[in-house]
């Protein structure tokens, strides 16, 4: 039995998605095997390595972004990437999503929730990367909830004005 899922989601930065997973204790690899259920293997682009039996692979488009690849089967990656808030949350309301807009939709809420805290840390470091690329000042700090605030400042380089 397969649980191989490929999201729909595009990532655009390898920079981001190396230092999101060093942020988290994780390496990520070039040109490796991604594991999953019961031994089962895809070949990744990237690929992060996580305690256990299943990794986290990141597959190159032909646009220069990358797609995630993993089996979600249970918990395994859950309880490395996942916020467990949002996972609980997206549990809840798995029923209600797979009735009204399908199964397949519903698998994909609960993957998303599934990597959520990556997720969330791989949009800080692509706002920083953004940012500084932009020429802007980048600060940032944390409330009481966990969420991040960002403030940019300064005058972005503008391309292509006379």
């Amino acid at each position: 039995m397969s649980h191989w899922f490929t999201m729909e989601t595009s990532l655009i930065s390898e920079t981001a998605i190396k230092k999101a997973a060093n942020s988290m204790g994780f390496q990520v690899r070039h040109n490796q095997k991604c594991r999953g259920y019961n031994g089962q293997i895809k070949e990744c682009d990237l690929v992060m390595k996580l305690p256990g039996e299943y990794d986290l692979g990141f597959q190159k488009q032909a646009d220069g972004s990358f797609t995630v690849v993993a089996d979600f089967w249970s918990d395994h990656i859950s309880k490395y990437l996942a916020d467990p808030q949002v996972l609980a949350k997206a549990n809840e309301m798995y029923p209600a999503i797979a009735k009204e807009q399908g199964h397949q939709v519903a698998e994909a809420y609960l993957a998303d929730a599934k990597m959520s805290r990556f997720m969330r840390e791989f949009g800080y470091y692509l706002v920083e990367e953004v940012a500084q690329n932009q020429g802007l000042n980048f600060s940032h700090y944390i409330t009481e909830d966990g969420s991040i605030k960002i403030e940019l400042t300064g005058e972005p380089y503008l391309t292509g004005v006379n």
